[in-house]
């Protein structure tokens, strides 16, 4: 499978028609996609998913651009799609999923029904283009790329989280399906099953087997009758130890839940002593508030008159200004002096003054401005006043320093009181009667795990016994076959068919025990090259994947590993599974018969260091037949120094708003 080109329409952040072409060099495979965080790297990627199979991981199932929605009117309508272009098996596909959406009278946006989906493919024999009907379009696609395998090579970081969990939980059963699918032998398993498998009550064999005449021949009908039998008890016990397999995984899941559950059960002495410890702080920053507080208002107090008039005393002293009083009078002489000297008709200089003459004209003027009619004098000393006191202190600095002294000591006590109240409640859950409980539960578990695994044993134990006593009697019903000529023909078939299935399975045995070989070679060099830390793989018969130490002679299989380890784990069980398809596609070997896929990776870098994001640049592209990868600029710059000769194809998203991203070709 070879991507070639996508185009999305209004789907979530991409807002009308965007296009991105992949590199289709076998010398520079990668194409690279940089963004930061939120502007749609997980959107672009999961349109993969809703293209081909109509469903993401979004919680907020509506695909329409909000953007493009906010500008629609009502009764207006808009056609979400994405439009991917690939090739597979040689064979040109063009596949496209649409989805309508309308406003309606109220403004609400809603959607038209599902969505619509077309696959379209180029014939190999007249090269045109023709489209599948819409009966079988779910299993073509499924052909191309089965769906619960698709996220092996469409996933993400959060994916390489989860699968990191599993492989430590020992939930691997789903890798073991992927590698037979992937790699060809799962076409092995439906034949084996097909033919005369112990769990499939219609096999070939069987069915011939009920064809065959047991009229007038008691002993005949007798014999076919116990060998049925012991088939259907054969098939029942071979149903039941795949029940016991499940059950198995899930005694395991709960016995590992409740032992990290008792581990937490064993610090409560710890934890009652530092919530003491926390409690005392408490009341220490509760008396320092206290302290604070009064000093802050003792400073208020004292303060507070001049911070809040200077506002009001600098807005008059702007209007007095404007009103450009001017300020006539004499200094410290006062409206009594005056009457004085007109009374005595003798200025102070010896002019003397007359009953209406120039000088008494002059005095009687000069009262309007000098006390008490004086405006401008006491507009002038009340200037002087008002411009002293709105003089700049540090009434504000001194009451922002002693608040953030109070807000300090709302911070300790609040994140204090989360810590008490965290341990509240664990201590809460820890009583010695939940401990018990959870030690009873554990031992139920245990005794359920040992029960199951004798019944497994027994249960292996009677299919070989009933298999032993069917050949046995099959062997005792070809002398009565051959008495009847149609009896005789069928029984020639179920050989034919036994033959067939006993060739094939010798035939998948041989093969398998290869491929597992292969695969776990293949597994621990790609491993070692991202992880070089003294660990292995093993690959048991069920594909499931034991991390081992390497040159320790004591306890060393399936140890525990921290994030870094089991993230290694899954980037090379990936890069295994995809590189050994891709050589099995080129390989001369036509009954493992695979096609190779691309991997599309969203932030897959984000959980390592340095030093490792280099080595798994190095790694991908040599292994992959292409490779698309979505990254932040800061991994993106790491990435690029170190796949700069493999790179093919970059482009940018750039974030116009939340609702809004477009692509831009680097």
């Amino acid at each position: 499978m070879l991507l070639k080109r996508m185009v999305l329409k209004d789907f979530r952040q991409f807002k009308g028609k965007q296009e991105i072409s992949f590199s289709k060099n076998e010398n520079q495979n990668v194409t690279i996609i940089v963004g930061e965080n939120g502007t749609g790297k997980t959107t672009f990627s999961q349109a993969f998913s809703w293209c081909l199979y109509g469903e993401t991981v979004f919680s907020d199932k509506s695909l329409i651009c909000k953007s493009t929605a906010q500008e629609m009117n009502p009764s207006d309508e808009c056609n979400v799609s994405v439009f991917l272009e690939f090739t597979h098996n040689n064979t040109e596909y063009v596949c496209k999923r649409n989805q309508i959406y309308y406003k309606d009278s109220t403004g609400n946006i809603k959607s038209k029904a599902n969505s619509s989906f077309v696959l379209e493919y180029k014939d190999k024999n007249d090269g045109q283009k023709k489209n599948f009907a819409e009966n079988v379009l779910e299993s073509e696609v499924n052909k191309i790329l089965p769906q619960q395998l698709s996220h092996y090579f469409f996933f993400d970081g959060e994916r390489i989280g989860v699968m990191s969990k599993e492989i430590a939980a020992g939930k691997t059963k789903e890798f073991s399906e992927a590698v037979r699918n992937l790699l060809g032998l799962s076409a092995f398993e439906r034949a084996l099953f097909h033919l005369n498998d112990a769990r499939n009550v219609n096999s070939v064999v069987r069915s011939y087997r009920k064809e065959l005449n047991t009229q007038g021949n008691a002993e005949l009908k007798k014999l076919n009758d116990e060998i049925t039998d012991s088939e259907e008890k054969k098939v029942k016990a071979a149903t039941r130890l795949d029940e016991i397999e499940k059950a198995l995984r899930t005694a395991g899941e709960q016995k590992q839940k409740l032992m990290e559950e008792l581990k937490k059960f064993s610090t409560i002495e710890n934890d009652m002593k530092q919530r003491e410890e926390y409690v005392g702080d408490q009341s220490k920053v509760i008396e320092r508030r206290r302290e604070t507080v009064n000093v802050f208002l003792k400073a208020f107090s004292d303060g507070n008159y001049n911070f809040f008039v200077r506002k009001l005393i600098s807005d008059v002293l702007k209007l007095i200004d404007k009103a450009d009083i001017k300020d006539a009078g004499i200094p410290d002489i006062h409206a009594r002096t005056i009457d004085y000297l007109i009374k005595r008709g003798e200025c102070i200089c010896g002019c003397k003054i007359e009953n209406g003459g120039e000088l008494y004209k002059h005095l009687i003027e000069q009262l309007k401005f000098i006390p008490p009619q004086s405006l401008g004098t006491s507009i002038r000393n009340f200037v002087g006043i008002a411009k002293e006191k709105t003089k700049t202190g540090k009434f504000f600095d001194d009451m922002e320093a002693k608040y953030s002294l109070i807000r300090s000591c709302d911070e300790e006590l609040v994140a204090l009181t989360e810590k008490v109240s965290g341990l509240d409640d664990k201590l809460a859950k820890s009583s010695e009667q939940e401990i018990q409980q959870k030690q009873n539960q554990l031992k139920q578990w245990e005794q359920r795990e040992n029960d199951l695994i004798e019944e497994r044993g027994q249960k292996n134990q009677l299919i070989s016994d009933l298999t032993n006593q069917i050949n046995g009697k099959n062997q005792s019903l070809s002398k009565f076959i051959n008495i009847n000529a149609s009896n005789k023909k069928i029984s020639l078939y179920m050989k034919y068919a036994e033959f067939i299935y006993n060739s094939l399975k010798e035939e998948y045995d041989k093969e398998e025990a290869k491929v597992r070989a292969e695969f776990e070679r293949t597994i621990n060099s790609i491993f070692k090259e991202i992880y070089n830390g003294g660990l292995s793989l093993k690959i048991d018969k069920k594909y499931n994947i034991k991390i081992i130490v390497n040159d320790f002679n004591g306890y060393n299989e399936d140890v525990e590993t921290s994030t870094a380890q089991s993230l290694s784990v899954i980037l090379a069980f990936i890069s295994t599974v995809i590189k050994m398809a891709r050589e099995n596609q080129n390989g001369g070997n036509k009954l493992l018969v695979t096609e190779s896929y691309p991997l599309v990776m969203d932030a897959p870098l984000s959980a390592f260091d340095k030093t490792r994001i280099q080595t798994i640049c190095d790694v991908l592209p040599n292994i992959a037949e292409q490779l698309i990868i979505f990254i932040n600029d800061k991994d993106g710059e790491i990435a690029e120094a170190n796949m700069s000769g493999k790179i093919g194809k970059k482009y940018k998203f750039v974030k116009k708003n939340e609702f809004e991203t477009y692509m831009e070709e680097a």
